[in-house]
């Protein structure tokens, strides 16, 4: 036979007959509830929503006998545990009796045999006693169940004792979850037991106060939070003592996130409104039931709460503007038409008066009708108004006296201002050009374009231009004569649109000057150029004598026919051809000016190696500065690239500028020659003597022909004056920067830039 077999045969044997009405409750051998019939609920008014099967029948017991203690149907709760939830000892039937101050239990249990028992339990006292207390709990139940989530009660040390009509995972048998357990000790509570919260509670609890609508949160086993709302009334026995706590609970999750939602817009509207540069107002009958800090600040009050202690919305505003405003509000009011953006003058706490922009319209606030009032400081717009109006009244003035012609047109090309000076250029007066078109002051055939121009000058964001960048301005005057002129436009937004400021000049005299500018200097240059040719050309006849001075006086220094025989003829013949090459040298030096400024020099450029023509330079005038010992020096990286250039001029460059540094350096000092490529790819080239030095203000000088600076003509020193010359002559046609970088007493560095594209 299987267990449920047995305990069939022991419900069979022990229930007797059915008139008994027993509340039955079968324990298994595990010592479990396995079955408990609808009497034994009644007998011992367990919510019919309970569930008793498979707990544990000694802790069913006891809970049980503390619930008919707390509904006061026991007195002796021990007792009734002892007598009422223990099994048989020995293998036959027992029977016990309970007796309470309210109701008399005959408690019967019967071994089975496959093990475990049947408990009964047989009411003796009057049934209707006990039904009337059910049908109390069940409407209890039923009023708990439509009031609140679930009801609780504690003991005197604030543990739960009992949780009724739970939600969730709340039942009346989860000891581990609630029974036994002060409410801020459960899992997942958001404060802490000792938190300002909790505290506060707790000190009610401690003075067995009620309370209502407490409110804390606690985070679930999946992670969620549950938000709770509890109500409390301390309960007390028939001898005054504090036995514990009675109340209600509600789960209010949905009401905290509402709520947490509408704060956090109300928190965002009130950081609008009060983050806000405008005032806001709001009144009711004239009376202020809100104003924001905006408002406070413009009109001087420290606070917000300042202003709603005024009698009326009027003390803000001017006494001139009052029965205004309260025309416009009770228009507003009755729904009649009233200007909702205007000007007012408004009154500060100080009594100062000030200009404020206002909006107002009908709202409805807390079910009245009101209006809201948005107000903007606009004193000191005011003021530049006024400032503007002055201003213009004293341009006016000044615009008059001014000797140019001024003139303002509006967008439809129409006159506005026209100056004396405009008056006089033109021969209009200003009666006959006010609110005339602007094209009356131009030629015919310039007047289809200029609308097109100032249409396209409003919408492009320049502000002022000249006019006359795209060719000649050309006016007309009364007479209907023409002139050339100069003018310049600029452009002003006004309230009425764009105003467009022209300045015009006549430019007559001015082009004719220009002409006779051009002309003289035209001239100048023919003279220049005529006195080239004239060097060029006398230089050439001069080199044919030359040569043949310098040729005979070789013959006689040399005594190419025999000697002299005089020594003092030898030196003369020495001196002659010393002198005809110099002169020779002299007129070559002049000649190749001429050629340069006559424009007839053609250059032959060829890769040259810069490196090579340095040391070539520096060897020709090596003998010449170990003569003064004076110590000529040349560096030049590896690998220095090629430069396109003239060979011929480029050499003439570097011989006069070495030739310079040795010339004018100290005896026994030296010359520093080098050149280096730079990052931009271009070509440096330094030539640094130890020498006097060239003052700044003469720097300039030593670029003329046959000058030279003071400190050279102090040392009388061989030259004319003519290598610098010609050395920037030649960078020029190259287009390589010469720079002398020099000071008194300093020495002087020629520095020569070659342009990267000359570089290979």
């Amino acid at each position: 036979m299987n267990e449920l077999d047995h305990t069939e045969a022991g419900l069979a044997t022990a229930i007797g007959p059915a008139d008994a009405e027993p509340g039955v409750l079968v324990v298994g051998a595990d010592h479990r509830v396995a079955y408990a019939n609808d009497r034994f609920r009644e007998i011992h008014v367990v919510p019919r929503h309970l569930e008793l099967v498979g707990h544990d029948f000694t802790e069913l017991g006891c809970n049980l006998a503390k619930h008919l203690r707390r509904l006061r149907i026991v007195d002796n709760a021990e007792a009734l545990v002892r007598v009422c939830f223990t099994g048989p000892i020995g293998d036959g039937p027992e029977t016990m009796t309970f007796e309470s101050g309210q109701m008399k239990i005959v408690a019967e249990a019967t071994p089975m045999p496959g093990g475990g028992f049947v408990m009964l339990h047989r009411v003796v006292e009057d049934r209707e006693k006990l039904r009337r207390i059910d049908a109390i709990e069940r409407r209890f139940s039923d009023v708990m169940e439509a009031f609140a989530d679930w009801y609780w009660e504690t003991g005197p040390d604030h543990r739960f004792i009992y949780v009724g009509n739970p939600i969730n995972s709340h039942t009346l048998l989860r000891a581990d979850e609630y029974i036994g357990v002060r409410r801020w000790e459960m899992p997942g509570i958001l404060e802490a037991p000792d938190s300002e919260f909790w505290q506060n509670h707790r000190a009610v609890l401690a003075r067995h106060e009620a309370f209502r609508d407490v409110r804390y949160a606690r985070r679930l086993e999946d992670g969620s939070l549950s938000h709770f709302s509890i109500d409390g009334k301390p309960v007390f026995n028939r001898a005054g003592e504090f036995v514990g706590y009675r109340g209600v609970g509600r789960e209010i999750s949905h009401l905290a996130n509402m709520e947490r939602r509408v704060a956090e817009s109300e928190q965002r509207f009130r950081n609008l409104v009060e983050g806000s540069i405008q005032g806001l107002l709001v009144h009711v009958d004239g009376k202020i039931v809100f104003a924001n800090p905006a408002a406070a600040r413009i009109l001087g009050f420290e606070s917000c709460n300042d202003m709603l202690e005024l009698d009326s919305v009027s003390e803000l505003f001017w006494p001139d503007e009052r029965p205004r405003l309260e025309e416009y509000r009770k228009a507003r009011l009755r729904g009649d038409p009233a200007p909702e953006d205007y000007e007012l003058r408004a009154k500060r706490r100080d009594g100062r008066m000030i200009w404020v922009e206002n909006r107002a319209r009908v709202v409805q606030w807390e079910g009245q009708q009101a209006v809201q009032a948005s107000i903007y400081d606009i004193t000191q717009r005011k003021k530049a108004r006024l400032k503007m109006e002055e201003s213009r009244k004293r341009l006016a003035g000044i615009l008059d006296i001014a000797p140019e012609a001024i003139m303002s047109v509006d967008e439809s090309n129409r006159v506005r201002i026209f100056n004396k000076g405009a008056q006089k250029l033109f021969g209009y007066s200003e009666s006959e050009m006010l609110g005339q078109p602007v094209e009356r002051l131009m030629p015919e055939r310039y007047r289809a374009r200029h609308a097109d121009h100032i249409a396209a000058f409003a919408r492009s964001e320049t502000v002022s231009r000249p006019m006359s960048l795209r060719g000649e301005i050309v006016g007309r005057k009364r007479d209907g004569s023409e002139f050339p002129a100069e003018a310049s436009i600029s452009k002003l937004k006004t309230e009425g649109g764009w105003l467009f400021n022209v300045t015009i000049q006549d430019v007559t005299e001015r082009k004719r000057a220009r002409a006779e500018l051009v002309e003289a200097r035209e001239a100048a240059e023919a003279a220049n150029r005529a006195k080239s040719e004239f060097l060029w050309n006398m230089s050439h006849e001069l080199r044919t004598p030359l040569n043949a001075i310098i040729g005979f006086s070789e013959l006689i220094r040399d005594e190419i026919f025999g000697p002299i025989g005089q020594d003092r003829y030898m030196d003369y013949a020495r001196d002659i051809h010393a002198s005809g090459a110099h002169l020779l040298s002299l007129i070559d030096d002049i000649l190749d000016l001429s050629r340069i400024e006559a424009g007839i020099v053609e250059m032959r450029e060829e890769p040259l190696r810069l490196d090579e023509e340095l040391e070539s330079a520096a060897r020709m005038l090596e003998p010449r500065a170990a003569r003064e010992r004076k110590l000529l020096k040349v560096h030049c990286p590896d690998g220095l690239p090629q430069v396109l250039a003239d060979a011929k001029m480029m050499r003439q460059i570097l011989i006069n500028l070495i030739t310079n540094a040795v010339k004018y350096s100290e005896t026994g000092g030296h010359v520093d020659v080098a050149a280096e490529l730079t990052a931009d790819g271009a070509i440096t080239v330094s030539i640094a003597d130890d020498g006097p030095g060239i003052a700044a203000s003469e720097m300039e000088r030593v670029f003329q022909p046959f000058a030279r600076s003071s400190q050279v003509a102090a040392r009388d020193t061989d030259g004319y004056g003519l290598g610098l010359p010609m050395a920037r002559k030649f960078c020029n046609l190259h287009q390589i920067t010469l720079e002398m970088i020099s000071g008194e007493g300093e020495g002087t560095t020629a520095r020569l830039e070659i342009p990267s594209y000359r570089v290979l």
